[in-house]
């Protein structure tokens, strides 16, 4: 469960008021927002051992650089904005109604191929292939 309590604001674009949902739920109702999963992204950022108290996330079009600052920065890496984080994918296979996550790729792949994981490995996602699949398209 992921828990959402805006103090001030809702800078995530989920309303004001305190949400309490499974990831894949909010992963969904946070998808038509300007940062989708962003509630996630911040929870694995800030468990990270390197991570401070503080987050800034820049909007489209703004930079925490300033023009003078060599190399010239024209790209960013780890943005929460929308048109960073969406990737398209096309499968062979019906795909789960809801959105995935990149992550949920390669479990689906080696699960697929009958492969399991290398003894120690972990991986972040979670096969997608066990998610309700959308319904099969219909020949006519």
């Amino acid at each position: 469960m992921i828990r959402y309590d805006p103090l001030e604001g809702d800078a995530l674009g989920l309303g004001r008021d305190v949400l309490e949902l499974e990831d894949r739920e909010l992963l969904s109702r946070s998808r038509e927002t300007d940062v989708p999963d962003a509630p996630r992204q911040l929870l694995q950022l800030f468990q990270s051992p390197r991570a401070g108290d503080l987050v800034l996330a820049a909007g489209p079009g703004a930079d925490f650089r300033g023009p003078w600052e060599i190399p010239e920065h024209t790209a960013g890496h780890g943005s929460l904005i929308a048109e960073h984080m969406e990737v398209p994918i096309a499968a062979s296979r019906p795909m789960p109604p809801g959105p995935i996550r990149t992550v949920d790729l390669m479990p689906a792949m080696l699960e697929h191929l009958g492969m399991a994981l290398p003894q120690g490995t972990a991986l972040d996602g979670v096969s997608f292939l066990h998610l309700t699949p959308a319904s099969e398209p219909q020949l006519s």
